[in-house]
């Protein structure tokens, strides 16, 4: 839906080192299908 409303959406992902990394890799793979190409992926320790 955001997507469909600005061409241009970003989308910042969020994770520290107790979120299981398989979970990272789904979000950035649905990310990834809805068509989003600006992605920063921020970590924290």
């Amino acid at each position: 839906a955001a997507k469909a409303k600005d061409a241009e959406v970003r989308v910042q992902l969020q994770a520290d080192e107790g979120v299981n990394y398989g979970q990272v890799a789904k979000a950035m793979a649905s990310i990834e299908r809805a068509g989003i190409t600006r992605l920063a992926v921020i970590t924290a320790r």
